[in-house]
């Protein structure tokens, strides 16, 4: 059984969450200077739900008995960076719900 470093699991679902956050960013600097939030915020969504997938993927394989025993002389390094996996696009996509909720509220004021 191969062992997996922390760049192996953390590479696709950190890269996704990046680009994701990137892409929520442009959005939101794009709102505060038109005042229009452009639709293309949703795939940062997309973005986050994929890399949210996988990292739970990722966290799951902790699991198996024979998997936690093969990586447990690595270290608890290895070990946090399965529940990290997950941990970084659950805390984009709440960044993301309550950017969100200010535009809404920004909205409903100035209407």
């Amino acid at each position: 059984m191969l062992i997996p470093t922390v760049s192996d699991l953390l590479l696709l679902p950190g890269l996704l969450t990046f680009f994701g956050a990137l892409l929520y960013g442009l959005a939101w600097l794009n709102w505060r200077s038109n005042a229009v939030l452009p639709n293309y915020r949703w795939v940062a969504v997309i973005l986050a739900l994929l890399a949210l997938f996988i990292g739970v993927k990722t966290m799951l394989t902790m699991s198996d008995p024979f998997y936690r025993t093969a990586i447990a002389p690595e270290g608890r390094k290895i070990v946090f960076s399965h529940y990290l996996a997950p941990a970084l696009p659950v805390l984009l996509l709440l960044t993301i719900a309550v950017m969100e909720g200010v535009v809404k509220r920004r909205r409903l004021r100035d209407y």
